[in-house]
């Protein structure tokens, strides 16, 4: 094998070798770039479905604030099924939180049973009193609103922060209601409002906080 030879077979291989790690990584950045689109699209469809739940679960707050200014103290009924609607979801949200994450699931489903379990028994034991003509309806009905918002509340700090913007609905309807209960306009202007600015902050939020957790990884 003569110099001119030998130098051109070299020069060959490097470009062999060259050429093959360059087709590796290509693969590998196609790969990382797959598998962050999957997870981009993961995220979009989880935050649609958590802002879908939160607009479901303001449109019930809506129709019970209409039910209340039209039936008055016959509505608190109507927030007690509501209130169990509530507790269904966020029960519901932190089991398949805890089977997607492969995390201990009975200590997180006994913190929200007991959660969610005891306003519902406070409202069940209001009902009964309420019959028995021990509680004035309208106390009732303004005791099991604000015990709502509360829980609500609390649920949003403690087991998903998806009711943390429900909360907040809440608690504008029920100070709308109080202040200006006879202007109509003024509380359904409100309410609506507040519930259209609720449930877009939380995707906004929902959605940026997400993206920043997957640049981070």
């Amino acid at each position: 094998m003569g110099p001119v030879t030998f130098v051109s077979d070299f020069f060959v291989s490097v470009r062999f070798f060259s050429s093959h790690h360059y087709a590796v990584d290509m693969a590998r950045g196609s790969d990382r770039r797959t598998r962050r689109l999957e997870r981009l699209d993961a995220i979009a469809r989880k935050t649609r479905t958590d802002s879908f739940l939160l607009g479901f679960l303001v449109v019930l707050a809506c129709v019970g604030l209409g039910v209340t200014r039209t039936l008055g103290v016959g509505s608190w009924e109507y927030w007690l099924v509501v209130l169990g609607v509530y507790s269904g979801a966020g029960v519901f949200r932190v089991a398949v939180r805890g089977w997607s994450e492969e995390t201990p699931l009975l200590p997180r489903m006994i913190r929200a049973l007991a959660h969610w379990t005891a306003p519902l028994l406070l409202l069940v034991g209001l009902y009964f009193l309420e019959q028995r003509g021990q509680v004035r309806a309208d106390a009732a009905v303004a005791s099991t609103l604000f015990l709502i918002t509360a829980s609500c509340f609390t649920a949003g700090l403690h087991l998903d922060p998806l009711f943390l913007p429900l909360s907040a609905v809440l608690l504008v309807m029920a100070s709308t209601e109080m202040v200006a209960g006879e202007s109509g306009l003024a509380v359904w202007a409100t309410s609506l409002t507040a519930s259209a600015l609720a449930v877009g902050l939380f995707a906004l939020v929902t959605g940026l906080r997400a993206r920043a957790r997957e640049d981070l990884d």
